[in-house]
């Protein structure tokens, strides 16, 4: 029964990242000014480092951490119930990454590179009086203002990209990596008896960590403050769930303690 519920729990937190990502739900439709010069970097279509590859590296760092753990230690109890908590924890970051995600709607510092607008019929508005300046070659307007532009069909380029140049707000590589870092770096105290050996590990994981999130930057895939808070929600996911857990089952076993022992004189005072 244990079992079962600890398949199903990482399960349901999951299934909202499944549903939004491989459905025909859209994020919320934030408008933008075409002269917002924090959305218009250029596109990078190879990324320093991709999704998959996120996700790799730190399942390889994982899987070498639990190997070397196990074989110290020769808990498979431990083993089971550390796998448990970074599932959990991975599946609670998705969840609070992706939800975020979609309401807010955030537009990407390349937003305006992948949705192409026209700029001279959807983001400026020409009002009396401005005076127009013909020349030889070209002829535009002398003053003009930019406008607010909410909406949804000024794009005109690739709508899958559209779609995730929409989803800003947390940085999911940021909060996984920081999330499973954080884990790491408490996990080592478990098995590393060697403080040096372990403070150098855990800086590298660290440093891996704030190196990923810093391309999400560079590759002008996130804003500066969707890193940053991508990594306070890594952080908090740690601690929620290997502390605040841990902390819940202590107590239970301390009720069960006290229940048994209730059964135990009650049967003695009989």
């Amino acid at each position: 029964m244990k079992i079962i519920v600890m398949c199903l729990i990482p399960t349901f937190l999951i299934l909202p990242s499944v549903i939004l990502h491989f459905s025909s739900v859209e994020p919320f439709q934030r408008g933008y000014f075409c002269e917002d010069t924090t959305i218009k970097y250029p596109y990078i279509e190879q990324q320093t480092v991709p999704a998959y590859l996120c996700l790799l590296i730190w399942m390889l760092l994982c899987l070498v951490h639990f190997s070397i753990a196990y074989v110290t230690q020769k808990s498979k109890k431990m083993l089971i119930d550390t796998v448990y908590k970074l599932i959990l924890g991975v599946s609670l970051c998705m969840i609070i990454t992706d939800v975020s995600k979609f309401l807010l709607g955030r537009l990407r510092p390349h937003f305006l590179a992948v949705c192409n607008p026209n700029l001279e019929e959807v983001c400026y508005q020409v009002e009396d009086g401005y005076i127009e300046v013909e020349d030889s070659d070209y002829s535009y307007t002398e003053i003009h203002h930019a406008i607010y532009v909410t909406e949804n069909n000024t794009c005109v380029g690739n709508e899958e990209l559209i779609k995730e140049a929409r989803l800003s707000f947390v940085s999911g590589h940021s909060s996984i990596s920081f999330y499973t870092t954080a884990f790491l770096i408490i996990f080592m105290k478990r098995y590393i008896n060697r403080w040096f050996l372990r403070t150098l590990l855990q800086l590298i994981h660290f440093i891996l960590a704030f190196w990923i999130s810093i391309t999400r930057i560079n590759d002008y895939m996130h804003h500066p403050e969707d890193v940053i808070m991508g990594a306070i929600v890594g952080v908090v996911c740690a601690y929620i769930v290997i502390y605040r857990e841990q902390h819940y089952v202590q107590e239970c076993d301390k009720q069960k303690n006290i229940e048994k022992s209730s059964e135990i004189v009650g049967m003695c005072e009989q």
